[in-house]
């Protein structure tokens, strides 16, 4: 119970820290954009990537949450669901492209990724952590002793990650100055390599 506990604590403190996160970017999604990409050049490129990121960021949240879900899962050595979640993930954008793309061009793939990690890494894995015995309440203390060690022990995977995610940035910085597709191509690149 201590654990189930714990988890919910962790689930409601970070998850609300990161809701307020989300509706800040999607709040000043074209400022990031510019921020980010400043050098698309054209305004409709900064207005479409700035619709995108206000679609695409609510699935943060589902990321979140279903990693904590698949981890629940994990514990209790069942693999097979949170192995499902990419699979579901990448069917969403390719539903949204197909059924969506022809109706509203490339917004259907960012409501195909919304959909994605609302199905795939949210749902699905709520139910599968149901299976193996998921407790949630309803807590929020942020100055819980478990939390604050938990935080203290993912820092370091916390930099880790944020370096790598940071190499991203760095690439689309750069290449939104480099003309169309330059993006992708250093993408491709970087996955090649």
């Amino acid at each position: 119970k201590a654990g189930w506990k714990t988890f919910s604590t962790i689930l409601f403190c970070f998850g609300m820290l990161l809701l307020v996160l989300v509706v800040i970017c999607m709040i000043f999604a074209p400022q990031l954009v510019r921020l980010a990409a400043p050098g698309l050049g054209q305004d409709i490129m900064y207005e479409y990537a700035a619709r995108m990121t206000r679609i695409i960021m609510p699935a943060q949240l589902c990321f979140f949450a279903g990693g904590l879900l698949m981890a629940v899962q994990y514990s209790k050595e069942r693999f097979l669901i949170p192995a499902l979640a990419p699979l579901i993930y990448n069917l969403g954008i390719i539903v949204g492209g197909v059924v969506l793309g022809p109706r509203i061009g490339v917004f259907g793939l960012a409501w195909g990724v919304l959909f994605g990690a609302v199905a795939g890494n949210l749902l699905v894995q709520f139910f599968g952590a149901l299976k193996v015995g998921l407790r949630i309440y309803p807590r929020f203390k942020p100055l819980e002793r478990d939390l604050l060690k938990y935080t203290l022990l993912t820092i370091p995977l916390i930099v880790g990650v944020s370096l790598s995610f940071s190499a991203e940035f760095v690439f689309r910085f750069f290449g939104s100055f480099l003309g169309a597709g330059r993006i992708a191509a250093i993408n491709y690149a970087l996955r090649i390599m």
